[in-house]
């Protein structure tokens, strides 16, 4: 198991989808993702 998963999001909205997808997905599974603006 991993210690930590960084995902690098771009500014187009299909691909936010995709990371707001995620997001819930890790959340779903017990994870508490953090965010960080770059």
């Amino acid at each position: 198991r991993y210690q930590r998963v960084n995902e690098v999001m771009s500014a187009d909205p299909e691909e936010l989808e995709l990371g707001r997808q995620s997001y819930r997905y890790y959340q779903q599974q017990g994870f508490k993702p953090e965010t960080h603006k770059l």
